[in-house]
């Protein structure tokens, strides 16, 4: 942070601002450019570790801000359910609600549609 920079000064945060930098940095994370990149970062390691430790499903990409699994078809719904667990930070989501939600394709990225259960049966 350059000191002399107005707008990003700590003079001129709020208290509450101060309290998301203290609980963002606290994380180890940078609370200017790159903190949504960081979270992302980290949510992607926790998500793989999980995955390798329960699932023959892995991570094969990641795009923006979608993160590409390829899992076989008796692990999709289970997935639906712990993946968004596995994204949100509950630290960060006192001050940011973070969204998270499950879309598949049976054949290819560009394809996909929202999971629903119903979807998982056709």
């Amino acid at each position: 942070m350059a000191i002399d920079d107005p707008v990003n000064s700590p003079k001129h945060y709020t208290q509450g601002d101060m309290e998301v930098i203290t609980a963002i940095e606290g994380m180890g994370l940078d609370y200017h450019q790159g903190n949504a990149a960081d979270l992302m970062r980290d949510r992607v390691v926790r998500i793989s570790t999980h995955l390798d430790k329960h699932y023959a499903s892995h991570i094969v990409n990641i795009v923006h801000d979608e993160v590409i699994i390829d899992a076989t078809i008796s692990e999709v719904h289970d997935l639906t359910k712990i993946i968004p667990t596995l994204m949100g930070n509950k630290t960060v989501e006192e001050f940011v609600r973070i969204e998270t939600d499950c879309e598949w394709s049976t054949t290819n990225w560009a394809e996909k549609e929202e999971y629903t259960w119903q979807s998982k049966t056709q």
